[in-house]
């Protein structure tokens, strides 16, 4: 007979609350590296195959991009490791699901605009 005591389920709504907030508050801090990323591919590798125009203002080269976008990008990248290391300990969520959230709310707020973007395009 085993005297340990029960163990509860793991999470729960306050807990996935956190975690969706989280998760989108951080999607929406990376609209400005996703849209610049996207800026850049669309001045130079898509204009390079022929499928976009360039932006006829654009006369720097590739360099300042460079410069600018990849440590963006990098701390992009650290911040969203180390929220999900440390926001899936302190939270205790399963590890699986816990990135399906967080993966799904943070591509939320890129998507919407780039959605919205399009529909104002095609009308």
């Amino acid at each position: 007979m085993s005297l340990s005591a029960p163990t509860a389920p793991r999470g729960g709504p306050v807990r996935w609350s956190v975690a969706g907030a989280a998760g989108l508050v951080y999607g929406c801090l990376l609209v400005v590296p996703f849209g610049l990323a996207l800026v850049f591919a669309r001045n130079y590798p898509l204009h390079a195959l022929g499928w976009t125009d360039r932006e006829p203002t654009e006369n720097d080269g590739v360099l300042p991009w460079l410069v600018l976008m990849v440590p963006l990008l990098l701390l992009a990248v650290a911040g969203w490791v180390l929220l999900g290391l440390l926001g899936r300990r302190a939270l205790g969520l399963p590890r699986q699901r816990w990135h399906r959230v967080r993966a799904g709310l943070a591509v939320l707020p890129s998507a919407v605009l780039l959605l919205g973007g399009l529909l104002r395009l095609a009308f």
